[in-house]
């Protein structure tokens, strides 16, 4: 039991007490490993879906699969051993869910719900629940559901998921006191914002550098390159290409209304990652921080596709930058069959 992923430590515990312990010998390093290539391979498949609906023709499709399977945050599916894994697996889903939703082929619970699940899983994604609360407004006055039942179904299914993970936990021996005392969120200090202008001698480990500082920003930097290298500079030069010469970038309001919702989800976990201290490891914790990019990367290519009518640039675009993503997130996959050097 464990408040810092409650359901992913549950779940690899009892896959490993139960099943591959007893069965297999395994240990839970294998069992880590081995859901996390299962669930890379779902990733790929409810992808590929997503990806053929989100597209309007093969070629945008094509992009915008390749896009997020060329992200370096791609290296948790590759037998990785931590507590992301699933998490990104579910936001893929949610996003899908979301994409539905606005569609009018799905009521606003199940995006929802499927946040609600994933935050159990692991509670940094709590900070993009604005992007839902946006789905559920723009479900609402698209009169595709009641003011009652867009909150209704906004707050139930987080609060019967919370209730349950509670339960879970003091069922376990471990609730609220685990999760104020040895659990509690914010890493070693327990501080969970990067500090504004002062850093606590005691706790110069946890707090390397304060919040507008150079040092935080370079590793800030370092670390979105590293999960998508593409993905950042993409949003802001489309976004900035669509202002100068006043493209329209969405044809339906449904996919304009996807848009806001796909961009407010990643500009908060975005956000998250500037704000969050995290006690940095050898590669800067860039595993806690990974999920985002599958998120924003997603936002990018949908930007893109639709920036970018003449086919011929937008394919010649698009084989440029998912070639190169696919050199560094192979040159990122080959070097983490490697040990970590130690200090």
């Amino acid at each position: 039991y464990n408040w810092q992923a409650p359901l992913t430590v549950f779940l690899h515990q009892q896959l490993w007490q139960f099943v591959a312990d007893p069965l297999l010998g395994w240990p839970v390093e294998t069992v880590y490993a081995t859901v996390s290539i299962i669930c890379g391979m779902i990733f790929v498949y409810v992808l590929l879906v997503f990806a053929s609906h989100l597209g309007r023709d093969p070629l945008e499709a094509a992009i915008l699969a390749g896009l997020l399977l060329t992200t370096g945050s791609m290296q948790l599916f590759f037998g990785y051993v931590e507590n992301y894994v699933i998490i990104s697996l579910l936001l893929l889903g949610t996003l899908f869910l979301a994409w539905l939703a606005l569609q009018g082929r799905l009521p606003p619970v199940w995006p929802v719900l499927g946040l609600a699940v994933t935050n159990a899983f692991h509670p940094s994604t709590v900070f993009i629940w604005p992007g839902l609360w946006l789905l559920s407004f723009l479900c609402w006055r698209r009169g595709r559901v009641s003011l009652a039942g867009a909150v209704a179904q906004t707050v139930l299914p987080p609060l019967l998921i919370g209730a349950g993970v509670f339960m879970l936990m003091e069922s376990g021996g471990h609730g609220v006191s685990a999760l104020t005392g040895v659990d509690r969120p914010g890493g070693g200090d327990g501080v969970w914002f990067v500090p504004l202008f002062t850093i606590d001698p005691e706790w110069a480990k946890y707090q390397p550098y304060t919040m507008f500082s150079t040092a935080h920003l370079i590793d800030w930097l370092n670390i979105h390159f590293l999960i998508a290298p593409f993905g950042l500079p993409l949003i802001v030069l489309t976004l900035a290409a669509t202002g100068w010469f006043g493209l329209t970038l969405f044809e339906t309001e449904a996919e304009r209304d996807f848009g806001y919702v796909l961009g407010l989800t990643a500009a908060m976990y975005v956000l998250f990652t500037w704000l969050w201290n995290a006690d940095y490891g050898g590669r800067k914790d860039w595993d806690l921080f990974a999920p985002s990019a599958f998120v924003y990367s997603l936002l990018a290519g949908y930007l893109l596709v639709r920036a970018l009518p003449d086919r011929q640039l937008l394919k010649e675009s698009g084989l440029v930058v998912i070639a190169v993503s696919l050199v560094h997130t192979a040159a990122w996959v080959f070097t983490n069959t490697h040990p970590l050097p130690r200090e």
